[in-house]
């Protein structure tokens, strides 16, 4: 069976792609990268994809932070807690 990826490993993945990763934060996508292969899986997937986007569509043509914009998105897929 096929581990799960949390939501919390999603958030601190994308972060590391992104650059905007604390210290704290990188050790414990550390613990999730070796614990789990899933996760692992998810972080190369995703990052082969932040970086042939970044290749085939430079980020000077953007006038938006598009690292920001991802972590908005991002937090965008979390369930609304007053929910």
């Amino acid at each position: 069976m096929k581990e799960q990826v949390s939501n919390r490993c999603k958030i601190l993945i994308t972060k590391k792609i992104t650059d905007s990763l604390s210290v704290k934060e990188q050790t414990e996508l550390n613990k999730y990268l070796t614990s789990n292969g899933s996760a692992k899986q998810y972080f190369e997937e995703l990052k082969r994809i932040w970086d042939l986007t970044n290749t085939l569509v430079p980020s000077s043509i953007f006038k938006t932070d598009v690292s920001e914009e991802w972590v908005k998105f991002i937090q965008s897929l979390k369930p609304n807690k007053s929910q």
